[in-house]
């Protein structure tokens, strides 16, 4: 058993001194993300010194899943690009992130409370336990007065009642501390299964001419993030304008927090090239009963009112602003980018998180219907 350990061991350190002997590590910062209805383009640039000659740079603290074909790799200074290559690091040890480390520190505290509390239940247990052994007061050659026993009675009574009463305390508290102790353990588990997948990781190599800096800018695509569009009409009486609000529900799962950056959202799909589409006749049938009809005439009176929402924008003053504010719209022939002004945070939960867009004032007019049952 000891020669599989030190085995094991060897070969931990000989796979870290391999990848590890003259690579450089970065971990590069995050400061763009393109997020489009399916996937997203995430942007990172880093300053590396480097040596004359060939330098292998690892960066590190990438997502998860990435299209290695997106990756893009460009630099400036006396250097030149020569490989970029993916990899899989399966032996170095990933970086907790600052949840784990408060749900490690959590459980620590929670076990610790647990454990004052059973050592605190053992010691009235051992209480019980003296005072049982020494229960008898007399013997056969010296006898018992009835007031000592009485007063033996109810010092029995009294203080065995107090020693039960903390026992079921302490069990109660020890029953909580147990389920939250439960509850910090699952989520831990969940966090470290994600946190214990192989390490994903772009190696490239630069020729320097000359020892100085670096400066890489790094890109790829991933499929794990998205948005979809959104709306929401509020109307506050009904001789008002109806509030239509575009928003879009972001969501993304590449393996760590994207945290207090510039998020654009794009309709364009990163999968499509931009040959010309082949167009195919369609064929119509002119044969529309009359129920169709109305139903056209309504759909007409639709379009109608969404052409007008792009013509009028919000002009009443709102109580408390929004994202929407805060977003510039650039519409190009094949997409359209809504670019913020400020930078905010989406999590790696794979959950929509809803963002706002835009804000239209729209004029309406509205009718009801009743009809008896």
């Amino acid at each position: 058993m000891k020669k599989v350990i030190y085995t094991l061991i060897t070969l931990l350190m000989i796979s870290q001194a391999f990848f590890a002997a003259d690579d450089i590590l970065v971990k590069p910062s995050l400061y763009n993300v393109k997020v489009f209805l399916r996937g997203a383009q995430l942007s990172y640039s880093a300053s590396v010194k480097v040596d004359k000659g060939l330098n292998d740079i690892v960066f590190t603290g990438l997502a998860s899943n990435i299209d290695r074909n997106s990756i893009n790799v460009s630099a400036k200074g006396d250097a030149i690009i020569m490989t970029v290559v993916q990899r899989f690091d399966y032996l170095r040890i990933p970086e907790k992130t600052p949840q784990i480390k408060m749900l490690e520190d959590s459980l620590e505290s929670q076990n610790k409370s647990l454990a004052f509390n059973q050592n605190e239940i053992d010691v009235l247990k051992s209480e019980i336990d003296l005072i049982l052994a020494n229960k008898n007061i007399g013997n056969e050659k010296v006898g018992v007065s009835v007031a000592e026993l009485q007063k033996m009675a109810e010092f029995y009574r009294k203080r065995l009642s107090e020693i039960k009463n903390k026992m079921f305390d302490l069990s109660f508290i020890s029953k909580k501390i147990q389920k939250n102790i439960e509850r910090i353990q699952n989520q831990l588990n969940e966090l470290n299964n994600q946190l214990n997948k192989p390490t994903n990781e772009i190696v490239v190599t630069i020729s320097s001419k000359t020892a100085g800096t670096v400066d890489i800018d790094l890109s790829y695509l991933i499929y794990d993030a998205g948005w979809q569009p959104a709306y929401d009409v509020r109307v506050d009486k009904i001789n008002s304008h109806a509030q239509l609000s575009y928003k879009a529900n972001v969501w993304q799962n590449c393996g760590f927090d994207w945290k207090n950056i510039e998020i654009v959202l794009s309709t364009r799909n990163p999968n499509v090239n931009n040959n010309k589409p082949e167009l195919y006749p369609w064929f119509l049938d002119f044969v529309r009963p009359m129920v169709y009809r109305e139903m056209m005439k309504a759909g007409a009176v639709a379009k109608s009112v969404a052409s007008d929402v792009q013509m009028q924008l919000k002009d009443e003053t709102s109580q408390a602003e929004t994202m929407a504010n805060y977003f510039e719209v650039v519409e190009t022939q094949l997409s359209v980018e809504f670019t913020p002004t400020i930078k905010y945070s989406i999590p790696s939960d794979g959950k929509p998180h809803s963002v706002a867009l835009q804000e239209f004032s729209v004029p309406a007019k509205y009718e009801y219907y009743a009809a008896p049952k």
